[in-house]
């Protein structure tokens, strides 16, 4: 069974933009106040582009020299390795 606990995978990410003033459904939390809106591209902090982009999968990660892996790399390619041997490990148990 797979579980995705709300979270948008990386791996489809929205190909156009919201107009701004777009209200944000299931942001509005808050009782007694409208819900958040979204906003002009230009408004939001240059990382947010950042979070589109598709994160490394195990396979290039494994093709890759350990020289030219960021840390990032490095601390994705340990926990996906975990992640994999701890799937096989409840497989065979």
């Amino acid at each position: 069974k797979h579980f995705t606990c709300g979270v948008i995978r990386k791996s489809s990410p929205i190909t156009f933009p919201m107009k701004s003033g777009t209200p944000l459904r299931g942001l509005d939390v808050m009782v007694g106040q409208d819900p958040p809106t979204s906003k002009a591209r230009e408004e939001y902090p240059p990382w947010i582009n950042d979070l589109v982009e598709p994160l490394t999968s195990l396979a290039a990660l494994r093709q890759m020299k350990f020289e030219d892996a960021t840390d990032n790399d490095k601390m994705r390619y340990l926990k996906l390795t975990r992640r994999k041997q701890i799937k096989e490990q409840n497989e065979d148990a």
